[in-house]
């Protein structure tokens, strides 16, 4: 799993992989090449948030979910029933075209827990 979740940081320019896991309440962080230009989000959802929160938040929501602060985007998934992923990364794309690109990532993310 790793080795696949090193190749889509590499091929989608994510900062941060953040894998949560619903059962143990924690987050397995994966960090790419690419850096952010704010933290805000990372410190927001990861480091004073939790993973039942944020898998509770998901319940009734259309996903995936996006949050923006500037540049920095996290775009929220969840690719099965006891995980939650967050992918951290930089974007100069329009709402429109950032919200197609957060489907189609959340797709591939999908895939990967295939």
């Amino acid at each position: 799993m790793k080795e696949k979740i090193n190749g889509f940081l590499i091929e989608n320019a994510i900062s941060i992989f953040a894998v949560g896991d619903t059962v143990e309440n924690i987050f397995q962080l994966h960090y790419g090449v690419a850096k952010c230009s704010s933290n805000d989000l990372f410190k927001q959802l990861i480091e004073y948030g939790s993973v039942s929160t944020l898998n509770e938040f998901c319940e009734g929501q259309l996903m995936p979910q996006i949050f923006s602060q500037g540049k920095t985007k996290a775009i929220l998934c969840k690719p099965t029933k006891n995980k939650i992923v967050i992918l951290f990364l930089e974007s100069e794309l329009n709402a429109k075209e950032n919200y197609t690109k957060a489907i189609d990532l959340d797709l591939k993310v999908k895939t990967l827990f295939e």
